[in-house]
């Protein structure tokens, strides 16, 4: 009996590994930081809803001329004209319904793995995967490199930290199951 306890201790410190501690932090950080991006998108796409093309254009124009805008001028000197512009009644619903589907399931996701339901590891690591297919979809195909590139390297750093955390739950479920 003793040496079963002392292998399950054994197990235990493999399970958990000398950087465990750490990494956990990381992927509650990751996780975190997933889910204010949820939001973003949610009051994003809660924002293309509100407002009409006529009215989203004046509130870039708005935004874009004058004393406040100057900063904004300097950050992305031709993207604000570009997107009034750009502003149109179909690529308006799409982006709504874009931000508002990809936040909400993101935000269903990050949620779940927050509670450390195991079911939610694998659904996260899918769902993160083929957020990266699309995004790298848009890099080849619309050749949008920046933003897509970025949040691609972020969702394979969280994947790569889901893993780690989703193999450490099924240890802990098991070794609670033996133990139990």
């Amino acid at each position: 009996m003793r040496a079963l306890r002392e292998n399950r201790g054994t197990l235990r410190q493999w399970a958990r590994g000398p950087g465990f501690p750490v990494l956990h932090k990381v992927f509650q950080i990751g996780i975190i930081l997933k889910g204010f991006n949820a939001l973003v998108e949610l009051l994003s796409g809660a924002f293309l809803l509100m407002f009409s093309v006529e009215r989203l254009r004046s509130i870039i124009h708005l935004v874009s001329s004058g004393q406040g805008g100057s900063w904004l001028r300097r950050l992305w000197p031709f993207s604000l004209y570009r997107l009034e512009r750009w502003i149109a009644p179909d690529t308006k619903t799409f982006f709504t319904w874009f931000f508002l589907s990809h936040g909400a399931v993101k935000a269903f996701i990050i949620v779940c793995l927050l509670c450390g339901w195991i079911w939610a590891y694998p659904l996260g690591i899918t769902v993160f995967s083929i957020f990266i297919v699309y995004q790298i979809t848009e890099i080849l195909v619309r050749h949008h490199p920046g933003l897509y590139f970025a949040l691609s390297v972020i969702d394979a750093f969280v994947i790569a930290l889901t893993v780690n955390e989703w193999r450490h739950a099924k240890l802990s479920a098991h070794r609670d199951d033996a133990t139990g």
